[in-house]
């Protein structure tokens, strides 16, 4: 899943004008940088909240959040679970459910799309930290 922002295509062109690439680079992976820990912050809250008496904290000590990177000619930062308690399994099935002999399973946690969830309704906020980063920036 990814977060799509309309009209940043200008912005964009003109910054690069104003700026050398490195320095545009350097902008830019702060800026995707803050939304993402904004986005870290709501996929770990929710996820911590749905699990309950279940979790024994694993859910939260082990999201990461890589460095930006380019990926299909964008920066971007990807946030999974790595640890030794591999929850990036769990998380999988919670927000995803599983399939068992043609029946579909979806989480018993109340777990279902959680991530999908937090990404839907923090779009804004994301946003809003990417471009006050920028302006810190300019």
């Amino acid at each position: 899943m990814s977060v799509e922002f309309h009209g940043l295509a200008e912005i964009q062109q003109r910054l690069k004008q104003m700026m050398t690439e490195k320095e545009f680079k350097k902008l830019t992976d702060t800026a995707v940088s803050a939304g993402a820990t904004v986005l870290k912050k709501e996929v770990t809250r929710r996820l911590s909240s749905n699990l309950g008496d279940y979790s024994i904290g694993a859910t939260v000590e082990e999201t990461v959040m890589s460095k930006p990177k380019s990926k299909r000619g964008a920066r971007t930062v990807q946030i999974g679970w790595n640890g030794p308690l591999e929850r990036y399994r769990i998380i999988h099935l919670n927000e995803n459910g599983y399939k068992r002999d043609g029946k579909f399973y979806g989480p018993q946690l109340g777990g279902y799309k959680q991530i999908a969830k937090a990404m839907e309704t923090k779009k804004q906020e994301v946003f809003d930290a990417m471009r006050r980063e920028m302006a810190k920036r300019l």
